[in-house]
């Protein structure tokens, strides 16, 4: 039986941060299918940002994905894994 994993990216400073979290993204584009990005939608500006990831592929991958998006400040990780 396999899973499916989701990690989910919560960004508190969207603006500063944004270029190297999608520099990290990019490197493991292959290992990502859906990419979802939400923000508030009040005000003019949104200063933090949730991203949500359906990963494939090795788990070691996407662990280390995990860990090097943790490494920038302001940002939190979590994983949902659902048995398929």
């Amino acid at each position: 039986m396999g899973k499916r994993i989701v990690v989910g990216v919560h960004v508190k400073k969207r603006e500063q941060e944004a270029p190297r979290i999608q520099q990290i993204l990019t490197e493991f584009g292959t290992n990502i299918r859906t990419r979802l990005g939400l923000h508030p939608t009040e005000g003019e500006h949104a200063t933090t940002g949730l991203i949500l990831l359906e990963m494939v592929g090795p788990e070691s991958r996407i662990e280390e994905m995990e860990n090097k998006l943790r490494l920038i400040e302001g940002v939190t990780v979590n994983r949902m894994e659902f048995e398929t």
